[in-house]
This record gives structure tokens, sequence and C-alpha cells, in this order.
């Protein structure tokens, strides 16, 4: 087990400073440069995004095809419901600490949004998802280390290209200022949303590996691992598909939410997600400005998850 969290601990670090080297050179790039780069910056960002989501979806289709397809059909239903409800619950409990804790409980509203997705954009978005995992179903193209070798190179070019946006931005330091604000409640309302959300879905089904799942806040590599080794092959699966789904669902939700639901905490819906997969998403939606936050939210989950597994898989025992 101490091995296994050592390798993915240790991934996870080469690439956050891959993502972190990222940033910081295309922030340097783009305070040089000023506003000649931004329109580079944004053919960089719209181009890095679709790849990226193809990519990903590809990798789905791989997994769908080498899987059962009855047993998929067992545990897919339950992880769909469950991702939706720890979802929502993390957004709305970033939501009622943001609302309860910032002095200023107007900032979210006065802050102006860049949702550049319309709504044939958003289609656009889910429709390259659907088909990258029918692809990836039904064409063998990729090898999984190449595939993971692409996400990683686009989505450090994405980093970069949102470092230049935010480098060549003359409000940058406006939007440093009103960002910081976001780093700690975000990530805490996240956490404690999923916790309150998982434990009434545990209430409802008793099946101890749920509460452990739901607090894998989207970082499904690690979470199928530890339910793997602590519950069984069965809890790994529905681990990686609730924590999957919940990767999947901000693509498709986030776009539509974003119309109706004007606050930073949308940030807490995709969990761990927001340092990397989900980050396209959010800083076409709510604009480069918010890079940090996400970065930030992301970081903070991804590391907080295997101490909060481990406590919660103790904890069940006086469930």
């Amino acid at each position: 087990m101490s091995l296994l969290v050592y390798f993915f601990m240790d991934s996870l670090i080469f690439n956050l400073s891959l993502i972190l080297a990222s940033l910081f050179l295309g922030i340097i790039l783009g305070l040089i440069l000023k506003n000649s780069i931004l329109k580079i910056s944004n053919i960089l960002l719209i181009f890095s995004v679709f790849i990226l989501i193809y990519f990903i979806g590809y990798s789905v289709g791989n997994y769908i095809l080498t899987t059962d397809i009855f047993y998929i059909n067992y545990l897919f239903l339950l992880s769909f419901s469950s991702s939706l409800v720890v979802s929502f619950g993390s957004m709305f409990g970033s939501y009622l600490l943001e609302k309860r804790f910032l002095k200023n409980k107007d900032i979210f509203e006065n802050q102006k949004f860049e949702n550049k997705l319309s709504v044939k954009f958003s289609f656009l978005l889910a429709g390259t998802i659907v088909f990258s995992i029918i692809s990836g179903m039904f064409f063998k193209i990729f090898n999984e280390n190449f595939l993971q070798f692409f996400i990683q190179i686009f989505l450090c070019i994405l980093i970069f290209s949102a470092g230049l946006s935010i480098g060549g931005d003359s409000k940058l330091y406006e939007n440093l200022k009103f960002m910081w604000k976001t780093y700690i409640y975000l990530p805490i309302g996240a956490i404690l949303g999923s916790f309150i959300s998982g434990l009434f879905i545990y209430l409802l089904i008793l099946k101890q590996y749920v509460l452990v799942s739901s607090l894998g806040m989207g970082w499904y590599t690690y979470t199928s691992s530890f339910l793997l080794s602590t519950y069984g092959i069965e809890a790994s699966f529905f681990g990686f598909l609730q924590n999957y789904l919940r990767e999947l669902l901000t693509f498709f939700l986030i776009p539509f939410l974003s119309r109706y639901f004007k606050s930073y905490s949308l940030i807490a819906f995709g969990g761990a997600t927001t340092m990397d997969n989900t980050l396209p998403v959010y800083i076409l939606i709510l604009g480069k400005q918010s890079t940090a936050a996400c970065l930030i939210n992301g970081i903070i989950i991804t590391f907080a998850v295997p101490l909060i597994l481990f406590i919660t898989y103790f904890l069940n025992y006086f469930l």
C-alpha cells in the first residue's frame, strides 16, 4: 500500500511541477509581450481544449471496450446518481462558506465572468466528448502510454496559454487581489459538501465503500486503487466510475450551470480535476483570471485526498 501511495504521489509531484512551470513561463512571457500575445494565447487555448477533451474521451472509450458491459451496467446507475449528488454537494458546500465568511458578500456577483461559451459552443464541447468516446470504443489507434504522454503535453500547452493571457492582462493585479479570497473556501467547502452528501448516500444504500469513494473528489486513479486494496474489485470499479463521471459531468454541466449560477463555487463541482482535465472548461467559462483559483483548489484537494480516504476508511468502522 505504501509503495502504491508513493508511486501516485511521485507522479503527481512531477506533473504538478510541469504544470506550474508552464504557468509561470507563460505569465513571464505575457508580462513581457503584453497585449500583442493575447490573440495567439486565445488560439492556443481553444486548440488545446479540444485536443485534451478528445484524448480524455478516447481513453474512456478504450476502457469501456475492454470491460464487461453487463458489469458496467450493474454499477453505472448507482455511480452516476451518487456522482451527481456529491458534485452538487461540493458546489453548494463552497457556496455556503462563500456567503457565510466572505466580508464582501456581493464580491462574486460583482465579478464580471468572461463566459465565452455560447449555447452552440457548449453543444460542440459535448459533441466532442461523445465523438471521442465512440472513436475510442471502435478504433484502437492510440495506446495508453501515448495517450498519457500527449494529454500531459497539451495540458502544459493549455496552462502555458493561460499564463500568456494572465501575464498580458492589464488588470492582472486587480484580478489576483480578488482571487486570493477564494483559495481556502473552495477546497474546504468542496470537501465538507462531498462528505455530507456521501454520508447521505451511504445511509440510503449501506455500502461502506460509497462514503470513501465520494471523498475521492474526482481523483479516480488513486481512489479506485485505494478501494481495491481495502474493499475489493466491486468497490474499486464503483470508485472509478463515480469519480470519472464527476469529471464528465463537469464538462457537460458547468457550461449550462454558469448561466444561472454566478459564483466561483462552480469550481468546487470539479473537485481535484480543476487543476488539470477540467481546467479548460473553467478558463473558458469564468475567464483566465480564474486559473489561479482552479489550480489552488485542485492542488489542495489532491494532496488532501490520500489522508481523507485513509481517515474515512477507519471512520467506517464506527458507522
